[in-house]
């Protein structure tokens, strides 16, 4: 699927390819390659700021891959790098909760093509997100060293997707939390995490009906 684009220098079109991504990294790029800071979009409704919307990727190194490369061949590549990335981070997470080979492979496999997962080809900021989130998951249970699990954690930060990446961040934390913080219930911070979220939803609510 993703060979075909790249042999015969073409982008993908459907849903979001071409009315927002495609749009977005052209211009991004142009304005790196003119050794300009993107930080407004003139061309964007009436003017949008760029720099501040995460999705833009300024900052994420990948992205770079459309300041270096004709455009189409870094469009279709920025997404074959993220399923490699995904795929790859799936099967040392997999290896590390039950042990390497067939098994592993199998549901690194089933995950990387999964129907969801491949729903995220056309919404490139939340591919690039969750394609980290495999990584970070075993650099967490592995005891990976700090850079590496830092590396990881902004890359993923970095790609464009707050929401996908506090979820993970309530996850990792939970994690290293029951690891490495003695208390009497293992599940306290899951617990004071749902407590902080039914809280905001109920001030929402009174915020919403006036009370």
């Amino acid at each position: 699927m993703r060979a075909r684009p790249l042999l015969r220098n073409e982008v993908f079109s459907f849903r979001d390819h071409g009315d927002y991504f495609q749009p977005l990294r052209w211009f991004t790029a142009m304005e790196l390659q003119h050794g300009r800071l993107p930080l407004w979009n003139v061309y964007s409704a009436s003017g949008e700021p760029w720099l501040a919307n995460p999705q833009t990727g300024v900052f994420y190194p990948p992205a770079w891959l459309f300041v270096v490369l004709p455009f189409t061949t870094a469009y279709t590549l920025y997404l074959f790098l993220h399923v490699a990335l995904l795929g790859c981070g799936a099967y040392l997470l997999f290896a590390r909760l039950t042990r390497p080979g067939g098994a592993a492979l199998a549901a690194a496999v089933a995950l990387t093509f999964s129907g969801p997962a491949m729903s995220l080809l056309d919404v490139s900021n939340n591919l690039a997100t969750f394609a980290w989130i495999p990584l970070i998951l075993w650099c967490a249970l592995n005891g990976a060293s700090t850079r590496a699990s830092a590396t990881a954690i902004a890359m993923s930060f970095l790609a464009g997707e707050p929401y996908t990446h506090a979820g993970l961040f309530e996850t990792v934390t939970i994690e290293l939390f029951d690891r490495f913080v003695p208390h009497a219930d293992p599940d306290f911070l899951e617990k004071l995490l749902t407590a902080a979220r039914d809280w905001i939803a109920r001030n929402l609510r009174h915020r919403e009906s006036g009370v």
